[in-house]
């Protein structure tokens, strides 16, 4: 259930799973720009969930993964230099905890000549943006392409399987394809199916066109659904899963204006307006 990397919003608030132990995790609030890690037991979290007030979201920065900054250029030359300050670090999971992070920094900030505070900006942006190297990018939106999408033929973007067997496939013309079809038929529509059902469907097609396919060579749930967030707008979501009559009713922007029915300057303070409803009125 809870899974490194996913971010989960509780209290309008959104953290990102750093570290997941058996009773309890490492979370940061990737919604500011300073603090530190902080511990929660899962219990605790599970409880939120059951009530509903903690729920998983999408990813703000996951369109990292898939950006390749032009090798030579300004913001690779930061990222490579950050990760070289910190790489000794990130591999170590004390990382994680308030006194052994300190001891390791200074450790690392004596042997590199990096300052302490640096250290602690280049890791924390490296927890904030996804735990991965593109995250040291100084503003991922200026890198190259930035945006488009990647081709891959044999390297797949993003973290490696760790619980699953086999490697990543891929995506090409025909996987996109059956993703997108897919898509257009469980989930652009008013039937309010979940992206996980609408990505079983994808694999029983996947499976119905590729019989020979072993199980750790269909595309992952992830690839599914960053293909999903990143192809179609929320406002284009939002009108195919909404019923016309709710659309129009509750959802859709108003095209008329407060003043539109005024001829002049306090004209509308002279006019008198009624209500048609039905008005019930008891007296003693």
């Amino acid at each position: 259930m809870w899974r490194v990397n996913d971010v989960v919003e509780y209290d309008n608030k959104r953290y990102r799973i750093l570290f997941v132990e058996s009773t309890r995790l490492i979370r940061l609030c990737i919604d500011e720009n300073k603090g530190t890690p902080t511990s929660e037991y899962i219990d605790v979290l599970e409880d939120l969930v059951a009530a509903g007030q903690l729920t998983r979201v999408e990813d703000p920065f996951a369109e990292l993964q898939i950006l390749t900054p032009e090798e030579g250029s300004s913001d690779y030359k930061r990222r490579e230099k950050a990760y070289q300050a910190i790489k000794d670090i990130i591999v170590d999971e004390k990382m994680y905890f308030k006194k052994e992070r300190a001891a390791l920094l200074k450790n690392v900030a004596d042997k590199s000549k990096v300052s302490v505070p640096t250290l602690y900006k280049y890791l924390r942006r490296y927890w904030q943006r996804g735990q991965l190297k593109n995250a040291l990018l100084p503003d991922f939106k200026n890198s190259g392409a930035a945006g488009k999408p990647r081709s891959f033929k044999d390297k797949t973007p993003g973290q490696r399987r760790i619980h699953n067997p086999g490697t990543t496939v891929p995506l090409n013309d025909d996987i996109r394809r059956l993703f997108r079809r897919t898509i257009e038929t469980v989930l652009l529509n008013d039937k309010n199916m979940s992206v996980s059902y609408a990505y079983r469907k994808f694999a029983s097609a996947y499976k119905f066109a590729n019989p020979d396919a072993s199980e750790e060579q269909i595309p992952t749930y992830r690839q599914f659904q960053h293909f999903y967030l990143r192809e179609y707008e929320k406002t284009d979501k939002l009108i195919a899963q909404t019923p016309v009559t709710n659309y129009r009713k509750d959802v859709r922007p108003l095209h008329g204006t407060a003043t539109e029915q005024a001829l002049g300057p306090g004209s509308r303070t002279r006019r008198k307006y009624f209500s048609s409803s039905i008005l019930s009125v008891f007296t003693k």
